[in-house]
């Protein structure tokens, strides 16, 4: 008997644990994001990729983790990685649905994709594919420099 409390106990513990994530998943409110940046002075960096893609860890493993990038976007980015399986919510303007229907309501299908946004929660920029660290960085200053009001990004890379 005393095992079989244990055990009903253990089943228990297990099912409302499990119950528990499902309740706290948390869905991702770009418009308070935009809200941040905007007090913050930054833009929003949104990463878009899946499980499957050799790119998207290349890139999270040569770009991504490289001290001066990871400088750099935390000094004028807000990030948001959005991976498509993953089960919270997007909620951007009058979007509210999954993270795959949102990379479907952009437009995206090729990973990884990164894009950008201003304050306002517009696209100002997007950048899809690996890139090398050098080509990434001019990305990065381009979009917080909001060279992107002016040129666009061949002809502010040719200046530079």
């Amino acid at each position: 008997m005393k095992n079989i409390k244990i055990i009903l106990l253990l089943l228990l513990l297990i099912v409302s644990t499990v119950f528990a994530k499902k309740i706290i998943k948390e869905d991702v409110d770009l418009n308070i994001m935009s809200q941040k940046a905007q007090k913050e002075n930054k833009h929003l960096l949104l990463y878009f990729k899946n499980n499957e893609c050799p790119s998207c860890r290349k890139l999270e493993k040569f770009i991504f983790l490289n001290r001066d990038v990871r400088k750099q976007i935390a000094k004028h980015f807000i990030t948001v990685k959005i991976n498509i399986y993953d089960e919270e919510n997007i909620i951007y303007k009058d979007f509210f649905d999954s993270k795959l229907q949102f990379s479907k309501y952009l437009n995206i299908s090729f990973y990884p994709t990164i894009l950008f946004m201003d304050e306002n929660n517009d696209l100002v920029y997007t950048s899809k594919g690996y890139k090398m660290k050098s080509k990434f960085k001019k990305i990065l200053q381009y979009v917080n420099s909001k060279s992107y009001l002016d040129v666009d990004f061949i002809t502010y890379q040719t200046k530079k």
